[in-house]
């Protein structure tokens, strides 16, 4: 399924849009027609008719769904267990969190698995079916998930090499080792 979405000042044309077949979601203050097939040239082609308005395509079969956080703990092993509680290790930050502490981060964000065939087409090739598959689902803290939100880029590097625990072993071990080699040079600086 695909959804139409129009933007942009549509009160002009609210009577023609509603002939179109457009409903308006008083939710999210915009037009929208859902299409069982990616709407044709034809669809989109009327909406050029509107100064003003913009639309987008929306793969709604991409949305994020309602169970996607208990398909995740079903397979996402946990990092540790301390006195009875699970712990999961943030993929971006390192840090540990209780189970009811984490939130689970989309990797590729919904936002963009909903707009972007690019970013559907990775998917499918890491063997995603949608993007709320458990392959796509990372353990995160708040802070890191609300940092990083809808983007990409870096964060998905991230999320991919915080997922391995030896990962973050080498991290530790080369950051210790970067600040023993910074104050043995500190200390052969102020010796002489």
């Amino acid at each position: 399924m695909y959804k139409l979405v129009l933007k942009g000042n549509t009160y002009p044309y609210r009577r023609k849009l509603k002939r179109l077949g457009y409903a308006y979601n008083h939710d999210k203050n915009r037009y929208e027609k859902e299409f069982a097939s990616y709407p044709s040239k034809k669809d989109i082609g009327r909406i050029y008719y509107f100064p003003g308005v913009k639309h987008e395509v929306i793969d709604t079969s991409q949305s994020r769904s309602a169970d996607y956080r208990k398909r995740f703990f079903d397979s996402y092993k946990r990092t540790k267990r301390i006195k009875g509680k699970d712990y999961y290790r943030c993929v971006y930050c390192g840090r540990l969190l209780r189970r009811e502490k984490i939130q689970v981060d989309h990797l590729y964000p919904v936002k963009m698995a909903e707009t972007n065939y690019h970013v559907r087409d990775k998917l499918k090739k890491q063997g995603c079916l949608s993007v709320n598959d458990p392959k796509n689902l990372v353990p995160a803290c708040g802070y890191c998930n609300k940092r990083k939100g809808a983007k990409m880029g870096w964060w998905i590097i991230q999320g991919k090499l915080g997922k391995s625990e030896s990962y973050w072993r080498i991290r530790r071990i080369i950051l210790a080792s970067a600040t023993v080699i910074a104050l043995y040079m500190l200390l052969t600086v102020f010796s002489t």
